[in-house]
């Protein structure tokens, strides 16, 4: 997120990128489940993806924090006729 602009994303757009990843591997393991992996070779994989560190970053992610601010209103010069 520090060095998004550096791809072309201003913030927001980041973070709608980001709550959309972290929705897909949300349902990381019933895909894999629904391709015949076997639960047991899940488990491996399941250390790191839903592993606290991971798991622990998508659950906390708030893409409020990134929101483009509110145009501050701009005020009128006292010179202005």
């Amino acid at each position: 997120m520090l060095q998004c602009e550096l791809f072309g994303y201003t913030p927001a757009r980041a973070a709608a990128a980001v709550v959309r990843v972290v929705q897909v591997i949300g349902g990381w393991r019933q895909h894999f489940a629904d391709c015949g992996v076997a639960d047991a070779d899940l488990q491996s994989p399941a250390e790191r993806i839903d592993g606290d560190h991971l798991l622990g970053q998508r659950q906390t992610f708030d893409p409020a924090v990134y929101a483009a601010p509110s145009r501050a209103q701009r005020r009128q010069s006292p010179f202005a006729k």
